[in-house]
């Protein structure tokens, strides 16, 4: 015996000695089996295991007993080193032994026999066979350079195995066998079955290893752990499950595989005879240096309407909402706020009044707050504004209340015709163009390769060198980008050369078209009448008074042109008196051109009920408009 430790000894000084020596042929991976034997330390602070098997009074506070473990891991090596060793980090899958015996003894009554008095205590067991099937990543390194001492982290997760448990109350004191139970027995309550409500363990895990190099990638290490229980076995009570474990491990490092042997060298080759070398040359230019290439795809259209409406703006009652117009015309009619605003951006020389309105039925307070809303929606220097409020009778006709409920606006101290505009815009897409030159050197005659293509999509090549052209049709790149690649070669036999050209293609805009539609509710054929004057109810005093669009007229009676006028008037009262009021506002418009009568056609027109519903109808058609017939 003493023989074999002293020859155990000379072994692992040996072995030591070779410790810590870095092997080049082996790699970072390692396999490693371990066994070992724990001391199952149980703290538990419960009196039952589960309703159904009964027990009574004493608490369980804690147990042992002995489990072995097994397990097998795999490790790599990291690239930092500590204590000259490398860091390892791996993972281990194991099994692992946890049963226990938990006991408490209970003081139950006093035991008179004869004189004698004795206290009876009654021993509860529980007994747990619980086993787990744990994986544990973890992380190896050796702390001390002077210490061949290396310590394992980890933390595992254990799957219960089969848990099951066996209990009983024993009658311990007195040891007489005739002192028992009521029952006649010494032992009572005992039952067995599976641990109910066994859940997921969480352990912490610590372990030290004294590393034993056996050759070259093998290990023997003596191994102490300490595998720490932070969940209870069993969801339902506070019982857990730590253990103390002593063992060895096993470890082999994968070698590298054999290098091959290196092939033998090329014979020497013969002799040749240089060929000519000819002069070959290929090149992708491009007009441009950028790296994007806007390519004008997206051809945009935007349809402009556009209406001389009347400076004034209309109001729902007992309110600062704006009407809503039921056509385009009357739509057109209540964007004056915008028509005012562009109109006074593009004379910074104008002053605006603003004057509020409030109808006869409604609070005259009202009349304010229309025009301080409407400031607000302006939006100029409050410099150019001037404000002021009016409270109209109450008019002869009921129906006219409505155009009471409003804001009007005087350019310059005048009243005007202001030109409402919508846009609308729309999109489609062309087909486009890519221009670029092969520039190509040859002193020979040479065979030449262009091709295209835009996130590997080919292209169709145009031209016939230098200059070339890819199309693009308009699905290629629709309204986003893509990426472009222009190869080419120029060869001759053997010899070759070759460009590769890449660019990002991004849609552009080509020039956009403007189509200007004029609202024209007394539209005559193909001619579009002008708005020359709109006229106050039942009055054919000039009132809002169109110069653009006058001096326009004069122009063209100068010329030679003959005019139309189309006077019309809304439909309360007669026809009769209405056809005579067109008459006089045509009139009075006729009077302001200074024209010649004979060259001037006057129209008349009393309007209808649907063209007349909403104030802004009616005040639309109390106008003279003008109908221009070009000389040919």
């Amino acid at each position: 015996m003493k023989v074999g430790l002293i020859a155990l000894a000379v072994i692992i000084g040996g072995l030591q000695s070779t410790n810590g020596q870095t092997d080049t042929g082996l790699t970072r991976l390692a396999v490693q089996a371990d066994v070992s034997v724990g001391y199952n330390i149980h703290r538990a602070d419960f009196s039952r295991i589960d309703a159904r098997f009964p027990s009574c009074c004493a608490t369980f506070t804690g147990g042992s007993g002995i489990g072995p473990s097994l397990g097998a891991s795999i490790t790599y090596d990291l690239g930092s080193t500590l204590g000259d060793e490398p860091i390892r980090i791996g993972a281990r899958l194991s099994w692992t032994d946890l049963s226990a015996t938990l006991e408490e003894d209970e003081f139950i009554s006093y035991v008179i026999r004869g004189s004698t008095v004795s206290e009876g205590i009654a021993r509860h067991t529980v007994t747990a066979a619980y086993g787990v099937i744990g994986i544990e990543p973890f992380v190896s390194a050796r702390p001390l350079a002077s210490l061949p001492l290396r310590l394992r982290l980890g933390g595992m997760i254990g799957l219960p195995l089969g848990p099951t448990f066996t209990q009983q109350e024993e009658l311990v004191e007195p040891a007489d066998a005739g002192v028992t139970f009521s029952d006649g027995s010494r032992v009572r309550n005992a039952f067995n079955g599976d641990l109910p409500n066994a859940s997921t363990q969480v352990f912490a895990t610590i372990a030290a290893s004294w590393p034993l190099v056996f050759q070259s990638g093998l290990e023997f290490s003596p191994e102490i752990g300490y595998q720490f229980g932070l969940t209870n076995l069993t969801s339902s009570l506070q019982w857990s499950a730590s253990s103390l474990r002593l063992g060895a491990s096993v470890r082999y490092a994968i070698p590298k595989p054999d290098p091959e042997a290196p092939p033998p060298p090329p014979p020497p080759p013969p002799p040749v005879v240089e060929p000519r070398v000819p002069t070959l040359s290929s090149r992708i230019v491009f007009a441009t240096e950028a790296d994007t290439i806007v390519v004008p795809v997206i051809k945009r259209s935007v349809v402009q309407t556009r209406y001389d409406v009347p400076s004034v703006l209309f109001f729902e009652t007992n309110s600062t909402t704006p009407l809503a117009g039921e056509t385009d015309r009357e739509r057109l009619q209540q964007r004056t706020i915008e028509a005012v605003r562009s109109t006074m951006m593009a004379n910074p020389a104008l002053r605006v009044t603003i004057i509020g309105s409030a109808a006869a039925d409604e609070p005259p307070v009202l009349a304010k707050e229309r025009f301080l809303w409407t400031i607000r929606q302006l939006g100029i220097d409050p410099a150019r504004i001037a404000v002021r409020t009016e409270t109209p009778a109450m008019p002869d006709d009921s129906i006219l209340l409505d155009e009471h409920r409003s804001v009007s606006f005087l350019l310059n101290d005048r009243p005007a015709i202001l030109t409402a505009i919508e846009s609308t815009s729309s999109e489609a897409l062309l087909p486009g163009r890519i221009d670029f030159a092969h520039v190509m050197t040859c002193d020979t005659t040479c065979r030449q390769t262009v091709q295209g293509d835009i996130n590997g999509t080919p292209l169709g090549l145009n031209g016939t060198g230098p200059t070339y052209w890819l199309r693009l049709d308009t699905m290629t790149i629709g309204r986003g980008s893509g990426r472009l690649t222009i190869s080419s070669s120029v060869s001759v036999g053997t010899y070759v050369d070759e460009d590769r050209q890449e660019r990002i293609v991004t849609a552009g805009y080509a020039d956009s078209t403007l189509t200007i539609r004029q609202v024209d509710p007394y539209a005559t054929g193909a001619s579009a009448a002008r708005a020359l004057c709109y006229f106050d109810f039942n009055s054919s005093a000039l009132r809002n008074v169109n110069e653009r669009e006058l001096d326009a007229v004069r122009t063209a009676l100068k010329a030679g042109s003959e005019v139309t006028l189309i006077a019309s008037t809304d439909n309360i009262g007669t026809v009769e008196s209405n056809k005579g009021l067109a008459r006089k506002r045509a009139d009075a418009v006729a009077e302001l051109l200074g024209a010649d009568a004979s060259r001037i056609t006057v129209e008349t027109m009393v309007t209808n009920d649907t063209m007349n519903r909403t104030p802004m109808g009616r005040v639309g058609n109390r106008c003279v408009r003008a109908i221009i017939k070009e000389r040919r």
